[in-house]
Protein backbone atom coordinates (compact mmCIF):
# COMPACT_ATOMS: atom_id res chain seq x y z
CA UNK A 1 0.00 0.00 0.00
CA UNK A 2 1.76 3.31 -0.88
CA UNK A 3 2.23 5.61 1.65
CA UNK A 4 2.82 9.69 1.83
CA UNK A 5 4.78 11.55 4.07
CA UNK A 6 3.75 15.11 4.96
CA UNK A 7 5.15 17.60 6.86
CA UNK A 8 3.31 18.93 9.94
CA UNK A 9 4.27 21.24 12.42
CA UNK A 10 5.71 19.59 15.79
CA UNK A 11 2.79 20.98 17.96
CA UNK A 12 0.08 19.38 15.46
CA UNK A 13 1.27 16.22 15.26
CA UNK A 14 -0.53 14.44 17.95
CA UNK A 15 -3.45 16.53 16.64
CA UNK A 16 -3.03 14.91 13.03
CA UNK A 17 -2.41 11.47 14.13
CA UNK A 18 -5.89 11.61 16.05
CA UNK A 19 -7.35 12.89 13.19
CA UNK A 20 -6.50 10.04 10.57
CA UNK A 21 -7.09 7.55 13.30
CA UNK A 22 -10.67 8.86 13.24
CA UNK A 23 -10.71 8.66 9.20
CA UNK A 24 -9.28 4.96 9.20
CA UNK A 25 -11.66 4.28 11.73
CA UNK A 26 -14.56 5.58 10.00
CA UNK A 27 -13.94 4.34 6.83
CA UNK A 28 -13.67 0.23 8.36
CA UNK A 29 -17.22 1.29 9.80
CA UNK A 30 -19.97 -1.40 8.11
CA UNK A 31 -22.66 0.05 6.17
CA UNK A 32 -26.35 -1.24 7.77
CA UNK A 33 -27.94 -3.70 6.32
CA UNK A 34 -31.78 -4.89 6.55
CA UNK A 35 -30.62 -7.32 8.72
CA UNK A 36 -29.17 -5.42 10.97
CA UNK A 37 -31.14 -2.74 11.43
CA UNK A 38 -33.66 -4.79 12.31
CA UNK A 39 -32.01 -6.86 14.98
CA UNK A 40 -30.76 -3.23 16.58
CA UNK A 41 -34.49 -2.34 16.09
CA UNK A 42 -35.87 -5.11 17.96
CA UNK A 43 -33.51 -5.07 20.71
CA UNK A 44 -34.11 -1.56 21.24
CA UNK A 45 -36.06 -0.21 24.17
CA UNK A 46 -39.37 1.58 23.63
CA UNK A 47 -37.96 5.18 23.61
CA UNK A 48 -35.52 4.00 20.95
CA UNK A 49 -37.96 2.64 18.75
CA UNK A 50 -40.23 5.35 18.82
CA UNK A 51 -37.04 8.08 18.36
CA UNK A 52 -35.74 5.88 15.51
CA UNK A 53 -39.26 6.01 13.60
CA UNK A 54 -39.86 9.41 14.31
CA UNK A 55 -36.51 10.55 13.03
CA UNK A 56 -37.21 8.07 9.49
CA UNK A 57 -40.16 9.41 8.97
CA UNK A 58 -38.81 13.42 9.48
CA UNK A 59 -36.06 11.85 6.60
CA UNK A 60 -38.19 10.14 4.28
CA UNK A 61 -41.04 13.27 4.08
CA UNK A 62 -37.46 15.51 3.90
CA UNK A 63 -38.39 17.51 6.50
CA UNK A 64 -35.51 18.67 8.83
CA UNK A 65 -36.98 17.18 12.77
CA UNK A 66 -34.75 19.65 15.48
CA UNK A 67 -34.35 17.79 18.59
CA UNK A 68 -36.53 20.12 20.45
CA UNK A 69 -39.85 18.82 18.00
CA UNK A 70 -38.49 15.47 19.19
CA UNK A 71 -38.69 15.96 22.60
CA UNK A 72 -42.21 17.43 22.56
CA UNK A 73 -43.72 14.57 20.34
CA UNK A 74 -41.86 11.80 22.73
CA UNK A 75 -43.13 13.72 25.34
CA UNK A 76 -39.47 13.79 26.84
CA UNK A 77 -36.98 16.13 28.45
CA UNK A 78 -33.31 17.09 26.64
CA UNK A 79 -31.40 14.64 28.80
CA UNK A 80 -33.93 11.75 28.19
CA UNK A 81 -33.32 12.01 24.88
CA UNK A 82 -30.19 11.96 25.12
CA UNK A 83 -30.61 8.66 27.40
CA UNK A 84 -32.31 7.19 24.42
CA UNK A 85 -29.48 7.97 21.96
CA UNK A 86 -26.43 6.63 24.18
CA UNK A 87 -27.84 3.21 23.90
CA UNK A 88 -28.60 3.25 19.99
CA UNK A 89 -25.03 4.98 19.35
CA UNK A 90 -23.51 1.82 21.81
CA UNK A 91 -25.10 -0.35 19.72
CA UNK A 92 -24.34 1.02 16.15
CA UNK A 93 -20.52 1.07 17.72
CA UNK A 94 -20.84 -2.85 19.35
CA UNK A 95 -21.40 -3.42 15.41
CA UNK A 96 -18.94 -1.63 13.65
CA UNK A 97 -21.45 0.45 12.06
CA UNK A 98 -22.02 4.24 11.71
CA UNK A 99 -24.58 6.03 13.95
CA UNK A 100 -28.26 5.10 12.89
CA UNK A 101 -29.01 8.51 14.29
CA UNK A 102 -27.32 11.51 14.40
CA UNK A 103 -27.18 15.50 16.08
CA UNK A 104 -26.15 18.13 14.03
CA UNK A 105 -26.48 21.92 14.12
CA UNK A 106 -28.73 23.60 11.76
CA UNK A 107 -30.25 27.19 11.45
CA UNK A 108 -34.26 28.20 12.33
CA UNK A 109 -35.84 31.38 11.30
CA UNK A 110 -37.29 32.37 14.33
CA UNK A 111 -40.99 34.28 14.15
CA UNK A 112 -38.96 38.07 14.40
CA UNK A 113 -37.14 36.75 11.38
CA UNK A 114 -33.58 36.22 13.21
CA UNK A 115 -32.16 33.18 12.59
CA UNK A 116 -30.78 30.50 15.77
CA UNK A 117 -28.89 27.75 16.00
CA UNK A 118 -30.98 24.07 16.45
CA UNK A 119 -29.94 20.59 16.86
CA UNK A 120 -31.09 18.21 13.95
CA UNK A 121 -31.23 14.74 14.02
CA UNK A 122 -30.35 13.26 10.93
CA UNK A 123 -30.37 9.56 9.46
CA UNK A 124 -29.19 8.53 6.01
CA UNK A 125 -32.53 7.93 3.82
CA UNK A 126 -31.34 5.03 2.67
CA UNK A 127 -30.65 3.63 6.51
CA UNK A 128 -34.28 5.59 6.98
CA UNK A 129 -35.74 2.89 4.50
CA UNK A 130 -34.63 0.00 6.20
CA UNK A 131 -35.87 1.69 9.67
CA UNK A 132 -39.50 1.93 8.13
CA UNK A 133 -39.31 -1.59 7.05
CA UNK A 134 -37.81 -2.73 10.76
CA UNK A 135 -41.09 -0.94 11.95
CA UNK A 136 -43.44 -3.08 9.77
CA UNK A 137 -42.15 -6.03 10.84
CA UNK A 138 -42.15 -5.40 13.76
CA UNK A 139 -46.13 -4.62 14.21
CA UNK A 140 -46.58 -8.12 11.81
CA UNK A 141 -44.62 -9.89 15.14
CA UNK A 142 -45.69 -7.55 17.83
CA UNK A 143 -49.22 -6.08 16.75
CA UNK A 144 -50.10 -3.00 18.75
CA UNK A 145 -53.14 -4.25 21.64
CA UNK A 146 -55.80 -2.45 20.37
CA UNK A 147 -54.81 -3.50 17.19
CA UNK A 148 -55.30 -7.52 17.92
CA UNK A 149 -58.72 -9.31 16.66
CA UNK A 150 -60.73 -9.72 19.86
CA UNK A 151 -62.55 -13.35 19.44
Amino acid sequence: MPYVMVPVPEEHVVDVMQYVTRLVARASRLPWDQDAVEQTFQKADEGGRSLLSLVSRAVLADKDLAAVDAMHALELKMRDLAGILGPIDEAAKAENRPPLVEMRLGERSAPGGRTRSVRILVMDAATAEMVRAAERKDRELEPHPLDRDVG
